[in-house]
């Protein structure tokens, strides 16, 4: 699997909706490889979409269709400011991957230096955090898919703190 992040801040919340009803419509058929995309918007004003493709390969292949450059381009209009792309071509599913059915969607955002040790880690937590689950009613409110890449992971040695936040969210 393969994973884009999309993050920018928004300034046309309708026009942004739009936008991803009509790829919805019109463009996901011809998306050979495209797995789907859990996407919202933040209290800030932050959208954040995290794209899964089959490979890298289908991501490209998606990127370079005539009608895909022709949607991003009235798609960006919808932000203020640059829209940041991450491809993250090392994923790990967690907790049986995404659900279609989540109402609330917590990402958190850091970086390390050893990823080997934080997915034996991860995997160490899953039968304590389905355990928490199991208590609450609180349903897919903990990240299920990691992704990153490993020169992001090595390329910052300096600790910092995991960012979390809170969005809207509706699959796609």
């Amino acid at each position: 699997m393969f994973i884009q992040i999309i993050q920018g801040k928004v300034s046309d919340e309708a026009g942004l909706l739009r936008c991803m009803d009509r790829w919805t419509e019109d463009l996901r058929p011809g998306a050979t490889g495209f797995l789907g995309c859990t996407q919202g918007l933040c209290d800030d004003g932050t959208f954040i979409a995290l794209a899964r493709f089959e490979s890298a390969d289908a991501a490209r292949r998606n990127s370079e269709r005539p009608e895909q450059g022709a949607w991003w381009a009235e798609t960006e209009r919808c932000f203020e400011g640059a829209v940041s792309f991450m491809d993250c071509p090392d994923v790990m599913e967690w907790m049986g991957g995404g659900s279609d059915d989540a109402t609330f969607v917590q990402v958190m955002e850091g970086q390390t230096t050893d990823a080997s040790r934080m997915r034996e880690l991860l995997e160490q937590a899953e039968p304590q955090v389905h355990q928490l689950r199991r208590r609450s009613s609180v349903e897919r409110c903990v990240p299920t898919a990691t992704a990153g890449t490993s020169r992001r992971c090595t390329s910052r040695p300096r600790r910092r703190p995991v960012r979390t936040r809170n969005w809207r969210y509706r699959t796609t």
